[in-house]
């Protein structure tokens, strides 16, 4: 087969093997929030202590790091792992608590979360710091992780009020 024949079967395969990448890249990027639930919801100047009370009701206490997944452990889940072990290591050190589970195990907390992977922050004193995902940004692998503004937002010593992360598009899964 000549050279030139060869280089170029070569950058069409280069050329095919990027635009199917770019394709798969651009299914995987969904809003975190796609029908403004959160986002409505937490208009409402009430909605951080009925969040922090529903849950502190199921047994989720003060100072805690709330990973919010599903039973199904869908692909993003997987994804997120290393930031969640990023966060909680850095959080540990500032009193934080990590705990998982399962958005269908809180009927309440999947009426306002509608995507996940989540995470809750709720500081010692039970504010509401964060409500959102862990990174954001195209496709799984790509994009901009938040674990060093989460972290900000957790350990600033004045609590200027949740930050409630809706409008992001990453990888998400439907609760």
């Amino acid at each position: 087969m000549p050279k030139h024949i060869a280089w170029t079967l070569l950058i069409l395969w280069a050329s095919a093997l990027i635009a199917g990448l770019v394709f798969y890249g651009q299914k995987q990027v969904t809003p975190f929030d796609p029908n403004g639930v959160l986002l409505h919801q937490s208009t409402d100047l009430a909605f951080d202590k009925r969040l922090v009370e529903t849950l502190q009701a199921n047994d989720i206490s003060a100072n805690t790091v709330l990973h919010v997944g599903s039973e199904k452990r869908c692909y993003c889940e997987t994804v997120t792992e290393p930031h969640q072990l990023q966060l909680t290591a850095v959080l540990e050190e500032f009193g934080y608590q990590s705990q998982h589970i399962a958005i269908e195990s809180f009927p309440n907390l999947a009426d306002v979360i509608t995507a996940v992977p989540a995470l809750i922050v709720i500081d010692g004193e039970s504010n509401l710091r964060y409500l959102g995902p862990y990174a954001t940004g195209l496709g799984c692998f790509t994009g901009q992780t938040l674990i060093g503004q989460i972290t900000q937002l957790a350990t600033q010593i004045d609590y200027a009020g949740a930050v409630i992360n809706a409008d992001v598009e990453g990888c998400f899964c439907e609760a």
